[in-house]
């Protein structure tokens, strides 16, 4: 039996207590009406499930009383639940401050966004690149990523095993421009203090040619323990710095 205070159908209201095991409402609007939180219930008394829709104050709440799991279905398809100890789990996209179609890939992910920045992705466009960090993608321009392939050319890749507070980074491999003989380290108005480095390897070649004679080389400056010594690495001749000691 369903006890209910007020149901109005439409045009019609009803108090009373109904009974029976099937109901069809045809009608275009069903409300519960009553100051004091109005619940529309829903028991399953052979499982004791309940399932429960209510409004109360400034809120309102959809749930189980009892110790269930939640699902929300498409059609036949269960496409979303919340279990017993709140963990949400989605068969699909997640988008929040953008709808599924803005996250441009057709694989399982989670997409954050604010208006068309995106603020975190957890996918990519296919199932070999997997986005799983910060990635702005606003236009063609500023865009800036951690991700876990080299699928994606238009984020920046940084492979750092530590980056600490006060922007101290710790590479796991190399660094390399985009392109060859084409970015610069530092620049007139922004120098580094010192740079430490064990040989030096020096190579012109490639770029035309020198302002003195035109031609191009490749050395390298190496240490001794008295000495500094420069290789010719297009003919192999090796040299000794002269060096004038003084006080």
């Amino acid at each position: 039996m369903a006890v209910w205070k007020q149901v109005s159908f439409s045009d019609h209201t009803h108090s009373g207590a109904v009974s029976g095991t099937t109901g069809t409402f045809t009608g275009q609007t069903f409300e519960l009406n009553n100051a004091g939180a109005p619940k529309l219930s829903v028991k399953d008394t052979t499982n004791n499930v309940k399932v429960f829709m209510q409004a109360d104050d400034n809120a309102g709440w959809i749930g189980t009383e009892t110790a269930s799991q939640l699902n929300f279905k498409v059609g036949d398809a269960t496409k979303a639940y919340i279990d017993t100890s709140g963990n949400a789990t989605f068969s699909g996209l997640v988008g929040i401050g953008c709808t599924p179609a803005d996250t441009n890939s057709t694989n399982d992910g989670l997409d954050i966004k604010y208006n068309t920045y995106a603020m975190w992705q957890t996918h990519g466009s296919s199932t070999n690149e997997r986005a799983w960090g910060f990635k702005n993608s606003y236009a063609d321009a500023g865009k800036f990523g951690l991700i876990r392939s080299d699928a994606d050319d238009n984020v920046l890749h940084i492979p750092v095993t530590t980056w600490d507070k006060d922007g101290n980074a710790t590479f796991a491999g190399d660094v390399l421009p985009s392109a060859d003989n084409s970015k610069d380290l530092g620049s007139a108005s922004y120098r580094w203090a010192n740079i430490y480095s064990a040989d030096l390897q020096l190579s012109n070649e490639g770029t035309g040619g020198n302002e003195v004679d035109g031609t191009e080389g490749s050395w390298t400056i190496q240490e001794g323990e008295e000495d500094l010594y420069l290789l010719n690495r297009k003919n192999g001749k090796k040299y000794k710095f002269m060096l004038q000691e003084i006080e």
